[in-house]
């Protein structure tokens, strides 16, 4: 993001007063797809996260959850 990371959106998302839905998905996408690097987006205040290049059917399957 330009103005912002990601890790660091999803934070102030999750701690916004004004978030009155706590069950807003906030979906990260990335080239990372190591363990570790999904348990760095949950903790951040990630739901999910999808990897570069975008597979239609993956997204497909997360906008449906």
């Amino acid at each position: 993001m330009p103005a912002m990371p990601g890790f660091e959106a999803a934070r102030t998302i999750r701690a916004s007063t004004n978030c009155q839905n706590r069950n807003l998905p906030v979906t990260g996408r990335t080239a990372h797809t190591f363990s570790k690097d999904r348990e760095k987006r949950l903790q951040a205040g990630m739901s999910d996260y999808l990897s570069k290049p975008v597979d239609p059917e993956k997204l497909s399957a997360l906008l449906n959850k």
